[in-house]
């Protein structure tokens, strides 16, 4: 356990860093725990107010998605123009590509899971990601058993386990929004600007030469609208596909048996060798090595 002044909330939402084991400090303590592809933080706080602009690459080079589960207290939430006070029992989507700004005026007990927005996207988000407003709250039918199986997967010490319990959450999250989340709401088109970049880059990951022309013709916006997105959100668009292409081979490796070549290929990737060196640059192993060691802690 380790002592420090102030709460790590911006860290935690921007993913810049991530708490180790248990942090505390004056009013406030917050304990983490890395489950599978999730990383989850307890917290527990008094008074705070941060506001992010949204964009932020996490520590591992990806945007990434935080799913807010409220366990006491209230926190005020602000993501692109739409309010809303999160109290006991609530669940919030925050979108990592998306401006939010967090006020705590008293209180606040809750688990954050972080999530690779890829993944996220492809598993819940998928029909909903069109509102900036991704919210279930806690009169929700299924709230509770929501909110239980996120606490059961926190606690969870088997890898195995924790995997499953977070495909299980992810089934639940996506009926819960599908339930909850008014998508035929106007929402100015900026707004889901990046996710419907990301959205199209997942739908069509299989597919090499993928470019921000064929973003552009897909989103029905000039390919400078695609660069200039990308770029705020701290990447270009060749650096952002190739990310999800990478975490994407990195999944598969220890959630599948599929050969390295098929995986090569499922990703985007027209030669197994160019495959091959873009993963050894970014893990620092090859392929099979990769899963065989992961694969063996996992």
């Amino acid at each position: 356990m380790t002592t420090t002044a102030q709460p790590p909330i911006e860290a935690i939402f921007s993913g810049s860093a991530r708490v180790a084991g248990e942090v505390v400090g004056e009013g406030w303590r917050v304990r983490a725990a890395e489950q599978g592809l999730s990383y989850w933080h307890e917290i527990a706080s008094g008074q705070f107010d941060v506001a992010l602009r949204g964009g932020a690459i996490s520590q591992d080079r990806s945007l990434n998605v935080q799913v807010v589960f409220v366990s006491a207290g209230e926190v005020n939430v602000l993501q692109w123009g739409r309010a809303r006070t999160l109290s006991a029992g609530d669940v919030f989507v925050c979108c990592g590509w998306l401006p939010l700004s967090l006020k705590v005026e008293q209180s606040l007990e809750a688990l954050i899971c972080e999530l690779p927005a890829w993944w996220a996207i492809r598993r819940f988000l998928d029909g909903t990601l069109v509102s900036p407003d991704l919210y279930i709250g806690h009169d929700f039918f299924a709230s509770r058993l929501i909110q239980i199986l996120a606490r059961t997967v926190f606690k969870l010490e088997s890898a195995t386990q924790a995997t499953t319990g977070v495909d299980m959450l992810a089934d639940l999250l996506k009926t819960g929004l599908a339930a909850c989340v008014d998508v035929s709401q106007p929402t100015p088109r900026v707004v889901g600007r990046m996710g419907r970049i990301l959205q199209f880059m997942i739908r069509n990951i299989d597919k090499p030469g993928l470019s921000a022309l064929d973003a552009a013709a897909e989103l029905k916006c000039s390919p400078r609208t695609i660069y200039k997105t990308c770029s705020d959100g701290g990447a270009t668009f060749n650096a952002l596909l190739m990310n999800i292409r990478m975490l994407t081979a990195q999944h598969l490796l220890l959630r599948t048996a599929d050969p390295v070549s098929q995986i090569a290929y499922a990703v985007g990737f027209a030669s197994l060798s160019h495959f091959s060196r873009q993963f050894k640059e970014r893990f620092g192993l090859t392929a099979s090595a990769y899963r065989q060691i992961r694969g063996q802690s996992h």
